[in-house]
């Protein structure tokens, strides 16, 4: 664990070089170096239809910048229960199986569940929407941590060359707010709410009319720039999540392909067609008021159409950017979400 001491003092000194680099813009960007992904690329809860190419998202579409929206019932990530539904020592993956009795893993677009053999006592997954499927009882994830926010700062763990800073951004709706606003803070939990958790990242947004808002953090962070991570040595990321009320949430994964740094796709305001960023690969979770795992596989996941498009179709691990949860715009309809103990799972 970095010492406090050297924590602050690379604090400060991010956010000396990232106003002289950002100027205005780290109101938004939490004086995190932020990827302007809130450029498009956010999907509504399942079920939406396109918008008009290039137009906003209104509530239940999806914002278009030429190609069509994935399908209703496709990408979607079911949770993976722990004892009780939020005990991060009962069930949370990297540390044991799930405990009998846990649902299962809901599968991605129909395919079988990554539950592995069904273990005793365990119930069927109650998955995502159409097109998954039901795990067996009993699942196990061999896991590296990424941040346990349980230094309550907005950098994420300085390990394994990684060191970037959480974010929130938004669509910019005059009159719309997020908490947090400004620079990025966790937030303390209740004794109890999630184990022994004592802070997660949480994201309340209100009013926003046209794609909607999103939290992440940056990978890596040098000199007020953003680089990427490669993380091609595991298979997928891990989360728990929960909601205020029951919401949808897009997590996306900005790579080479689709964030600016990468220098492949398109980041000006009125790029060619099929050549946009922000096209993040991605999937959806449903979070419900309950603690859950979410498992996310790399192979799983799939762009909405809405700008490049990489020609093998797939993420690049190799050249990670990002991780971010999205919440849709939704006009007058607030949104709150918690997530906690983000980890990359290990290829098994």
């Amino acid at each position: 664990m970095t010492s406090f001491g050297y924590k602050t003092a690379r604090r400060a000194l991010a956010a000396r070089l990232c106003a002289l680099a950002w100027g205005p813009f780290i109101a938004t960007a939490a004086c995190s170096v932020y990827d302007n992904s809130m450029v498009g690329g956010i999907a509504a809860p399942l079920g939406g239809s396109d918008a008009a190419g290039g137009s906003g998202a209104t509530s239940g579409s999806v914002a278009s910048a030429g190609g069509g929206a994935a399908a209703a019932g496709t990408e979607s990530i079911g949770g993976v229960s722990g004892t009780g539904g939020d005990s991060p020592d009962g069930g949370k993956a990297g540390d044991q199986a799930d405990k009998a009795g846990g649902a299962g893993v809901a599968g991605s677009a129909g395919k079988a569940g990554s539950g592995g053999s069904g273990g005793s006592g365990g119930s069927a997954g109650s998955g995502g929407s159409a097109g998954s499927a039901a795990g067996s009882g009993s699942v196990t994830h061999d896991s590296d941590p990424i941040d346990d926010m349980e230094d309550g700062d907005a950098q994420i763990e300085v390990t394994g060359g990684r060191d970037g800073f959480w974010y929130v951004g938004s669509d910019g709706t005059v009159g719309a707010t997020t908490v947090p606003m400004g620079s990025f803070t966790m937030l303390a939990l209740a004794t109890g709410d999630h184990g022994t958790s004592k802070y997660s990242a949480h994201l309340k947004a209100t009013g926003f009319t046209g794609w909607g808002s999103v939290m992440g953090f940056n990978m890596i962070e040098q000199l007020g720039t953003v680089k990427p991570y490669d993380a091609s040595a595991y298979c997928g990321v891990q989360f728990w999540g929960k909601a205020a009320v029951a919401t949808t949430v897009r997590v996306r994964l900005p790579d080479g392909d689709t964030h600016q740094a990468g220098g492949v796709c398109n980041g000006s305001a009125s790029p060619p067609a099929n050549t946009a960023c922000y096209d993040h690969f991605g999937a959806y979770a449903q979070l419900t008021t309950a603690w859950q795992a979410f498992p996310v596989k790399f192979s799983d996941l799939a762009q909405l159409g809405t700008g490049y498009h990489p020609a093998d179709g797939k993420l690049k691990a190799n050249k990670l950017f990002a991780i971010e949860w999205a919440l849709p715009g939704g006009g007058p309809t607030t949104y709150e979400i918690w997530i906690d103990d983000a980890e990359f799972l290990k290829c098994n």
